[in-house]
């Protein structure tokens, strides 16, 4: 269906490619399928004439794209522009996860941690609390704050010693904070 939706579109675009909405489509469509180029291509024709949109679920997928490609000033304030359109919005806790990653990624580690403490009781997209604690306690690694990483680290390990991808991260952790001790 979704196909058959970016033919359509795709067709009604030649007759029409200032059609703003029909772009906006386009790209969620591509979006929707993992095609981030395209989307990306899309959005941008959309933004052209819809650059005062006040549809939240435009700049909800535009700051997706965004962040994808690391756009991570732009990502924000598209993120920001779907809370002022709707203070509601039924994606807010993904949001506010990928804002999380974000200004971890602008090494800005006081709000990473802000926005996944937001989240932790009602994670996104199938990601449990803990999910959300191990993003916590990667943070306040790379903020050099070893004691509440350590205590994080060690409190998910004891819950599920079996994850190998979370023991990998404790002992990376502690081989890091302990290899030039005696």
């Amino acid at each position: 269906q979704i196909s058959e939706l970016v033919e359509t579109h795709g067709k009604s675009l030649k007759n029409d490619p200032n059609n703003s909405e029909w772009w906006t489509i386009l790209g969620y469509c591509y979006l929707t399928l993992g095609d981030f180029p395209n989307a990306f291509a899309a959005y941008a024709h959309a933004l052209r004439n819809y650059h005062n949109s006040r549809d939240p679920n435009f700049w909800y997928a535009m700051g997706i794209v965004y962040e994808h490609y690391k756009y991570n000033e732009s990502a924000i304030d598209c993120f920001r522009k779907v809370f002022e359109y709707n203070i509601n919005f039924p994606y807010a806790n993904d949001i506010f996860f990928r804002l999380g990653i974000i200004h971890r990624l602008l090494e800005d580690y006081d709000n990473s941690i802000a926005y996944f403490n937001k989240v932790k009781n009602s994670p996104p997209n199938h990601l449990r609390y803990e999910d959300v604690r191990f993003q916590i306690a990667y943070t306040y690694q790379l903020q050099k704050q070893y004691d509440k990483a350590m205590e994080i680290y060690s409190d998910l390990h004891n819950h599920f010693p079996d994850s190998l991808k979370l023991t990998q991260q404790y002992c990376w952790f502690m081989y890091m904070q302990y290899k030039d001790s005696n």
